[in-house]
């Protein structure tokens, strides 16, 4: 169906009698919609309506930074206007005046957060620090080692980039709500659905449509509780298309991390003792703050707290909850996989026979670490300016283990699953890193 493009994506879906909806949403998260004139383009060609959306509007649930269940299900402050096709909906849309507020949140910027979790960072005695693993006394013994090796790791904000914009079509009527939509999560868009139409979920039908990308963010059905709301109120089917623009500023993204890592190693070079802080934010904070375990959102410190590979004699870790959080072994393994190389370069080691040798000869790492510098041909006989980089990390049950050089990168997956298998790639790209995660 893919190949020959009989596929129907949600922004596909055609329903009898439908109207287009553009919406726009305040740019600062936490700012709201003040005003805005819709005499000033309600008599251009086939505009319809147009909606406040959220608090003062349409919408059952409104966003509100402040309160940690409606930033995850509200419906955030922003307009939509509706018309008879989707580009004059859209132009209406971006020629009607409109005035916001940021919600005191105007002056915050990537690098003001980042310098804020370096502050934190460079304090490790910070209240907000919550221990997420200890084992042995790893800060006394760097403290008495005459050998440390530390390093800073910063990863930033990343949106999901889908390539087919978020969308939405909805058919409210008194008994029955139908939807269209690709979502990554059903119950939930259902659930959505069924709380802005005022209607049992047993007459919420979500016709669930393949997804143009996903990569988790269609698991937040706030197009589906957006969409809905403006159908109900405008009485018949809608189609809401969110712009590029639109999709990236209602992004959900993977929040930022950053690590400092110590270890003091002995007279070989192998560590006997590692520490390292985390600061991120949180993505159980705001979604499921139960699952919260004594502060510490345990996909933050994913790979980094008990479940570290690797055999050390003392280690700790930590992490002060901050904000959003999306999946912790995207990032964590790229800092701690770093890290280990940065030791075995301090060592002159091959920086596949030193993770070897930090591992219990029994551990269930060392088998993926094998095959993949097996199938990647693993050598450190290296030509000038050329790299050769390997990896590991656990993640969902399943070991990812990476080879990759610094063009043309090699990909090598293994999943380490009750039949062991691996899944070969190839991917064109420059890679400066020494590790890499498939």
């Amino acid at each position: 169906m893919k190949v020959n493009g009989s596929a129907v994506y949600g922004i596909d879906a055609q329903v009898p009698d439908m109207v287009y909806a553009a919406v726009e949403v305040a740019r600062v998260p936490g700012g709201s919609l003040v005003s805005y004139d819709f005499d000033a383009v309600k008599d251009r060609p086939g505009v319809i309506a147009a909606y406040r959306l959220g608090e003062g509007g349409i919408g059952v649930l409104h966003y509100n930074l402040d309160e940690v269940a409606n930033r995850v299900t509200g419906i955030q402050s922003g307009v939509a206007v509706i018309a008879d096709t989707y580009y004059r909906a859209l132009t209406a849309l971006q020629l009607m005046p409109k005035e916001w507020n940021d919600g005191g949140h105007g002056d915050i910027t990537d690098t003001s957060i980042i310098n804020g979790a370096l502050e934190v960072l460079a304090n490790p005695d910070d209240p907000s620090y919550n221990p997420a693993d200890s084992v042995g006394d790893a800060r006394g013994v760097i403290a008495a080692s005459s050998n440390v090796i530390e390093a800073t790791y910063t990863t930033p904000y990343l949106d999901h980039a889908c390539m087919e914009p978020m969308n939405c079509t909805v058919h409210v009527t008194a008994d029955r709500a139908d939807v269209w939509v690709g979502t990554q999560n059903p119950p939930r868009a259902i659930a959505a659905a069924a709380e802005e139409a005022g209607l049992p979920e047993e007459q919420v039908h979500v016709h669930n449509c393949f997804l143009g990308t996903g990569f988790g963010r269609r698991s937040r059905p706030d197009e589906v509780r957006q969409a809905t709301a403006i159908g109900k109120a405008l009485g018949q089917p809608v189609k809401v298309i969110w712009t590029r623009e639109e999709t990236a500023r209602q992004a959900k993204m993977r929040p930022y991390s950053v690590y400092h890592f110590a270890a003091a190693t002995d007279a070989n070079g192998k560590p006997e003792a590692y520490w390292n802080r985390v600061v991120s934010h949180s993505i159980f904070n705001h979604q499921i703050p139960q699952f919260l375990r004594d502060g510490i959102d345990s996909q933050a410190v994913e790979g980094l707290d008990e479940r570290l590979p690797y055999d050390i004699a003392n280690k700790q870790s930590h992490l002060p909850v901050h904000w959003w959080r999306a999946v912790g072994a995207s990032q964590n393994a790229f800092a701690l996989e770093g890290f280990i190389d940065e030791l075995a370069h301090a060592a002159g080691a091959d920086p596949l026979q030193f993770r070897l040798d930090l591992l219990h000869e029994d551990s269930e790492f060392r088998r993926p670490l094998e095959v993949a510098s097996e199938q990647a041909g693993w050598t450190t006989d290296l030509g000038r300016g050329e790299g050769l980089g390997i990896g590991m990390a656990e993640a969902f049950g399943t070991i990812p283990s990476a080879a990759g050089d610094s063009c043309g990168l090699k990909r090598l997956m293994l999943q380490s699953t009750v039949d062991m298998s691996f899944i070969r790639g190839w991917s064109r790209c420059r890679w400066r890193a020494t590790s890499c995660m498939a």
